[in-house]
């Protein structure tokens, strides 16, 4: 149960990111909601810091390989060079985070299925230096009950545009998918 609460965090963290257009905190928030909902998982990597999406692979790169040379690989296989499917193929940072998405997508269905009609309300944003911290409420129907969580999603501009940031829930859920083993 929590590795799922987990990947249903991440997946609308991943969902909380910003169209290059956007010129606030908030529209960033909105923005990413809104394209993950549209085109899925596998478009969010675009939308995401450079930064971040480096700390992500070498955050999750152990996890993939691991799982390619233990009895789970089959649920990796995607993660696979195809020369070698004992070995993880090589991808940049933004082709692993949307390739992590859509595997996220696969595995835990019904959490996109929920996060496609859900409704975000960006609320406002602080400020901490450079980086902007957006709070949200996030409302999530699901089985016939409505779920609200208020989360605090941040963006920091690259090159001029907002990109948002990973937060300290990746840490756990890399963690919660090494203990799997």
């Amino acid at each position: 149960m929590r590795l799922t609460c987990g990947l249903f965090s991440l997946a609308i963290l991943a969902a909380s990111t910003c169209a290059s257009q956007a010129q606030t905190p908030e529209e960033v928030v909105a923005g990413y909601f809104e394209k993950i909902k549209a085109g899925g998982g596998n478009t969010v990597a675009a939308l995401m810091h450079p930064d971040e999406l480096k700390k992500f692979h070498a955050m999750m790169t152990p996890v993939v390989e691991g799982a390619l040379a233990s009895p789970q690989a089959k649920a990796f296989q995607k993660f696979a060079d195809p020369s070698d499917p004992a070995k993880k193929r090589t991808m940049t940072d933004a082709e692993f985070m949307n390739l992590f998405m859509e595997w996220v997508e696969l595995v835990q269905p019904g959490a996109m299925a929920a996060l496609k009609g859900a409704t975000i309300e960006a609320l406002g944003h602080v400020s901490e230096g450079e980086v902007k911290h957006v709070v949200v409420r996030v409302k999530v129907k699901s089985e016939g009950l409505e779920v609200e969580k208020m989360s605090v999603l941040s963006v920091k501009n690259f090159q001029g545009v907002p990109k948002l940031t990973l937060t300290g829930e990746m840490k756990g859920i890399a963690e919660a998918l090494r203990r799997r083993k």
